[in-house]
């Protein structure tokens, strides 16, 4: 007997089979698609199934590639020699009866996500539940003023998303007795590594993760002072560095920071004026 074909995680549904899985009017007509994200040994084993279902795009936003926002991903699917852009949110994600089907699988798979993308999108799906908590005092820190205009972590943001193609990840490493509400002589002393992109030309790629780290260097001198004689927050290194160089030694080592990833006080009297992260 012909063993049916199997899904696999990552695997897109179509609009024909979705009626399958929802009434008329469960969600929007204008959903076409949408990406299975269970795992495959989930897949072959539980009677549920979860799945994202997704927004077609015209092209992809460099700043939701690479699992770079936490919120949502955009992804390229091939298509023969055309490709299918897509984006997937958390807040579009649903456990259904995988049932109806189960054994609907093409024999073809129309569209093909490539080896690297599944990394990327099994990388997407742990971020959600593997952020990591920074001390509250040192988060408040990152929001000190940078200027009339933005506070320090927005102008992260605003250096990172400038050369974001340049560079697939942050990381921030805390010094082991700074990780804590009240470090040492309160001063939160930190390290942050660039990670650079290695899918760029690598010249043009570092040229720009180095820039990105020149100009992180600069804005917390601004905010905190020069190291030695910080407030707040030492920035005792800022470094790109090639992502192909990032040991496992070094990822156990530190966090991956991303700036939507704040404390839950977002009120405008957390944002403080210069160094009293952690009185």
């Amino acid at each position: 007997m012909t063993q049916p074909h199997r899904w696999n995680q990552g695997d897109v549904i179509d609009q024909e089979l979705l009626s399958l899985l929802f009434e008329p009017g469960e969600i929007s007509e204008d959903i076409e698609f949408a990406v299975i994200i269970s795992h495959d040994c989930d897949l072959h084993r539980e009677s549920f199934f979860e799945l994202i279902t997704c927004s077609t795009l015209d092209s992809l936003n460099k700043q939701y590639v690479s699992a770079k926002h936490p919120r949502a991903l955009h992804l390229a699917f091939e298509n023969g020699s055309d490709e299918l852009f897509l984006e997937l949110k958390h807040d579009s994600k649903c456990r259904l009866n995988f049932e109806p089907i189960e054994k609907e699988a093409p024999a073809e798979k129309r569209y093909i996500l490539s080896e690297s993308n599944k990394r990327i999108l099994k990388q997407w799906l742990a971020a959600r539940y593997g952020r990591p908590a920074f001390p509250d005092n040192f988060e408040r820190a990152l929001r000190t003023k940078y200027n009339s205009k933005l506070t320090l972590e927005k102008k992260l943001a605003s250096i990172l998303s400038e050369y974001s193609e340049y560079i697939s990840a942050v990381f921030f490493e805390l010094s082991d007795e700074c990780k804590c509400e009240s470090p040492p002589e309160g001063i939160y002393i930190l390290k942050i590594f660039i990670a650079i992109n290695s899918s760029q030309e690598i010249s043009d790629a570092q040229k720009g993760a180095t820039s990105a780290a020149h100009e992180i260097e600069s804005a917390f001198v601004k905010v905190f002072g020069e190291p030695g004689e910080s407030k707040g927050v030492e920035l005792e290194l800022c470094q790109a560095i090639p992502e192909t160089e990032i040991s496992l030694t070094m990822i156990r080592r530190m966090d991956q920071w991303r700036v939507e990833y704040i404390s839950l006080d977002k009120s405008e009297d957390s944002v403080i004026t210069s160094g009293t992260a952690a009185s």
